[in-house]
């Protein structure tokens, strides 16, 4: 299913497993050569890398950083110097151009949908990124 996950940019959906009213729609990632960069709409960050197990399963592992007394999804919220989370994730379904995957964060499960958005600019160097 990550064989999907091309290049490019996409937009981000999030919804908390078993509650249809924890979601939210803006987040925003770019994948290049299996790694991801992105954001969500509370302005927090993430970084990761896309990678197979050992059993043949893909896998995305990274971290999350929530800014200053920001506030996830699912309600936890970061003190006054913010907060770093790790989190792996795992494909769940895929459809037509889009993956979702679950990802637990904090002991809390959400599902992640990544719909892609088109390339990435042509030319852009990525040493220029570091």
């Amino acid at each position: 299913m990550l064989s999907q996950l091309r290049n490019g940019i996409y937009s981000l959906s999030y919804e908390m497993a078993g509650d249809d009213h924890a979601n939210s729609n803006g987040g925003l990632v770019i994948v290049r050569d299996h790694e991801i960069h992105g954001s969500d709409p509370g302005g927090s960050v993430f970084n990761g890398t896309i990678s197979i197990a050992a059993n043949g399963e893909p896998r995305i592992h990274g971290h999350i950083i929530i800014g200053p007394h920001g506030e996830m999804l699912t309600g936890l919220t970061a003190g006054p110097d913010g907060l770093r989370i790790d989190f792996d994730a795992i494909p769940s379904n895929s459809t037509g151009d889009a993956l979702v995957f679950n990802v637990e964060i904090a002991g809390t499960e959400i599902a992640v949908k990544a719909a892609y958005v088109g390339p990435l600019p042509t030319g852009l160097d990525k040493a220029a990124l570091s």
